[in-house]
């Protein structure tokens, strides 16, 4: 994956550095909304996992894209995780809190 200047997250093929597919698109005010923090790839490698400064974790499509899904989370996310079926993502917030979510599609 790169994340670039202007907040656009892509997903790159690490043996050959083309872009594979375009998760986010970017602006000088994506760049600041969309300050990429932490990833996480689900165990199957069909979503990423993204959490950003404005308390969000969003859940990307890696076969298309397309956001699946956006959290608004209560505090800091710092650590996320995947279940093994992928239903559900774990993350772990600056103030000691864990917190597992339903993914629906």
């Amino acid at each position: 994956y790169v994340i670039g200047r202007d907040g656009a997250l892509s997903i790159l093929d690490a043996a050959d550095p083309q872009m594979v597919r375009l998760l986010s698109s970017g602006s000088s005010k994506t760049a600041r909304a969309n300050h990429v923090q932490h990833l996480c790839w689900s165990p199957d490698g069909s979503m990423l996992a993204s959490t950003d400064h404005l308390r969000k974790i969003r859940c990307w499509s890696t076969d298309d894209g397309r956001m699946i899904s956006m959290i608004e989370c209560p505090g800091l996310p710092t650590v996320l995780a995947f279940s093994p079926d992928v239903q559900s993502l774990v993350a772990g917030y600056t103030e000691g809190t864990v917190m597992r979510y339903t993914l629906d599609e």
